[in-house]
């Protein structure tokens, strides 16, 4: 099929419905431009000038898309930094090969759950947090909980132990005569969460930034940097942002201790959106779930 499609395209460069994907994919590869454009004068793949260009299309369109919902609907966010290795095939002064720290941040724009609503106003959710902090949860009431969740905890980690056995190849479960057992059942789930397409997040990639976010002053920048790309950088957007938007916003704990850090310092400001009372920073548990896995296995 491929040669057929590259016999036709040798002929129409129109008739390239088999070369998209594959440029696309080896443009996510990270495909060395060399490699790139010789299997692009074989006929295999689309240039790369085309794949790029295509790339910046989508990912604007995207961008577009995003900067219309976050007007107009809740959204959460995380960021995270990162270290990208960029090579050269000729070494020169100035233009060596060299490791760079960015940001990368994603934004999600939950579906509309009447059970789940944030509040609607800064103040709103100032007077709730303030009302939330006159009744701490106390020890008793933790051992209350603790209590209340055993068994089902309990139960949850004999399941989880079962797998782990009867899923060895060793094993080999299908041939086991009692496979049917309710003893293999899952336990009862007590609080599921909602799934299928209309409970799905909406999942939207920002643009790198060339910001080193490990300190205080790289996240003030990052912040910036996310106005910027959200529309959000106006006046009038930064006064209903201070007002009427609550962003919650997941990290590591790195990232987590810097965005409380920045509004600590800046919890004196004069407005809403400078002392960033908007946000509400959340230490991401997939973070500590990683760590207890990395744990576990040193």
């Amino acid at each position: 099929m491929h040669l057929i499609c590259q016999a036709v395209f040798s002929q129409n460069h129109l008739a390239n419905k088999m070369h998209r994907p594959i440029s696309l994919y080896l443009k996510a590869r990270d495909t060395a431009v060399k490699v790139f454009n010789t299997m692009s004068a074989l006929g295999v793949t689309l240039t790369q000038k085309w794949a790029l260009t295509t790339i910046e299309s989508v990912a604007k369109h995207k961008m577009d898309d995003l900067m219309n919902q976050v007007k107009t609907t809740n959204f959460h966010t995380t960021h995270d930094n990162l270290n990208r290795m960029f090579r050269v095939l000729h070494q020169r002064v100035g233009h060596n090969s060299h490791f760079d720290s960015g940001t990368a941040a994603t934004v999600f724009i939950p579906p509309v759950e009447p059970e789940y609503q944030l509040p609607m106003t800064n103040e709103e959710f100032l007077w709730a947090a303030s009302e939330g902090a006159k009744t701490s949860i106390t020890a008793h009431k933790i051992q209350e909980l603790h209590a209340d969740a055993a068994p089902r905890i309990f139960a949850q980690n004999v399941h989880t132990v079962l797998k782990l056995l009867v899923n060895a190849p060793d094993f080999e479960f299908k041939t086991y005569d009692h496979q049917n057992s309710e003893v293999f059942d899952c336990p009862p789930v007590s609080e599921a969460l909602p799934t299928g397409p209309e409970h799905a997040l909406d999942q939207y990639l920002m643009r790198t930034a060339k910001i080193d976010e490990a300190s205080h002053e790289g996240n003030r920048q990052w912040l910036e940097e996310w106005s910027c790309q959200l529309g959000l950088d106006t006046d009038e957007e930064r006064e209903r942002t201070g007002q009427n938007r609550i962003v919650v916003w997941s990290g590591d704990q790195l990232t987590a201790s810097r965005l409380y850090g920045l509004k600590m310092f800046r919890s004196m400001d004069n407005t809403p959106h400078e002392q960033l009372s908007w946000m509400e920073p959340i230490f991401g548990w997939f973070h500590l779930q990683m760590a207890f896995a990395a744990s576990l296995h040193k």
